[in-house]
């Protein structure tokens, strides 16, 4: 089973089960809240996180056929997705510094204070990296692990 880990800037650690509520998580966040959040997706490409995310909103779109209105329902999610604070990162192992320098920028330009990984860049050996990174930054990490 997947765990997902919340890496804070205390290193406070929580649990959730599954990449289905880490992206309820981010689109919670992101869509509905208005909160920044960045996702790095080493596992994804950016084309299936969008996907993850319509389905999270409009789980019908995985049926064969859907009615006009579901259509126009997951019409309407794709522009709010499109305005939403989500900034996505499909890099398939990113360096720590990359990770390091891409929180500072997008903390610094877009006031992103929450940063998400589908799960431990093999950069990090561990989480002590990813919350030290939390601490020094005054950010919040969410990890995926398998």
């Amino acid at each position: 089973m997947e765990k997902i880990q919340i890496i804070l800037g205390d290193a406070s650690n929580y649990s959730i089960t599954t990449t289905t509520d880490l992206m309820a998580m981010v689109k919670t966040l992101a869509i509905d809240k208005k909160i920044p959040v960045e996702m790095f997706s080493t596992q994804a490409s950016n084309v299936q996180v969008v996907n993850r995310l319509v389905c999270t909103s409009v789980p019908e779109i995985k049926n064969e056929r859907m009615s006009k209105q579901q259509w126009e329902k997951a019409s309407d999610f794709l522009g709010i997705l499109q305005d939403a604070p989500l900034y996505l990162d499909d890099t398939p192992e990113p360096s720590l510094s990359s990770i390091k320098e891409k929180i500072m920028q997008l903390k610094e330009e877009h006031g992103v204070k929450v940063f998400v990984f589908d799960r431990l860049p093999q950069s990090c050996e561990d989480n002590t990296v990813l919350e030290e990174i939390a601490r020094t930054y005054d950010v919040v990490i969410l990890v995926g692990c398998v």
